[in-house]
C-alpha cells in the first residue's frame, strides 16, 4: 500500500490535553492523546487514491522507528471513525480497527561527505555530538545554501573534529552531480 500521500510537512503537532475540533470533517486530519496526528494530501488526490485517517503510534525504545496507522475514510471503519468525539476514543479504535499500518524508519546517523578529501564523516544522532550538531544546522531545517558562510564552515568543521567514525570514500562511487565532469548533466 502506497504511503506517499503523507508527506512531513502535512503534520500537525498538538499538546497531549488539547480540544481537538472535528478535523476527520474538515480536512482529514486526525489528533489524539499519545499519538501524532498526519493529515492526507487533500483534494488534489491522484486518481485511485483513496483518503484515510492515520495515526502515528508506537515508537520503538531507542526512537529510530514508529508505526503509522490507517484507516481508510470511504470503509465501514472510517465512518464510524469520523463519529468518534474523544482522543482516547479515536485512539483505541485506530488501534483495534486499523486497515493499514507501516513501520517508518527514520535515521540514526547524519553524514557529510567530503569527496575532495575522500571521506565521509559519520554523526549519531542521539549522542551529545548528534544533538550540538543539530544546533549548528541552518534555521527552518533547511540546507545551507551559501557553502561560504560562517555558519556552513562551522557546521562542517564541526562534522570532522566530532564524528562518531569516518569512512573513506571510493573513487569509483563517486555521484556524477559530485564531480567536475559531471556539473550541468542530469
Amino acid at each position: 500500500m502506497a504511503t506517499a500521500a503523507i508527506s512531513s510537512d502535512s503534520t500537525k503537532a498538538t499538546s497531549k490535553g488539547a480540544a481537538v475540533a472535528d478535523l476527520a470533517k474538515t480536512d482529514n486530519a486526525t489528533a489524539v492523546v499519545g499519538a501524532e496526528p498526519v493529515t492526507s494530501a487533500g483534494p488534489n488526490w491522484p486518481p485511485g487514491f483513496r483518503p484515510f485517517h492515520s495515526l502515528r503510534d508506537e515508537e520503538s525504545a531507542d526512537g529510530t522507528r514508529y508505526n503509522l496507522l490507517k484507516i481508510f475514510c470511504d470503509t465501514p471503519e472510517g465512518r464510524a471513525y469520523d463519529d468518534l468525539v474523544t482522543d482516547e476514543q479515536r485512539l483505541a479504535y485506530m488501534r483495534a480497527n486499523h486497515q493499514d499500518n507501516t513501520w517508518h524508519v527514520q535515521p540514526d546517523e547524519r553524514i557529510f561527505e567530503d569527496w575532495d578529501e575522500g571521506k565521509c564523516y559519520v554523526v549519531k544522532i542521539r549522542s551529545p555530538e548528534g544533538q550540538a550538531l543539530a544546533k549548528l544546522d541552518p534555521p527552518g531545517g533547511e540546507e545551507w545554501e551559501d557553502e561560504k558562510s560562517e555558519g556552513y564552515r562551522a557546521w562542517v568543521d564541526f562534522f570532522k573534529k566530532n564524528a562518531s567514525y569516518v569512512e573513506e570514500l571510493q573513487p569509483e562511487d563517486r555521484p556524477a552531480a559530485c564531480s567536475a565532469e559531471g556539473v550541468g548533466e542530469i
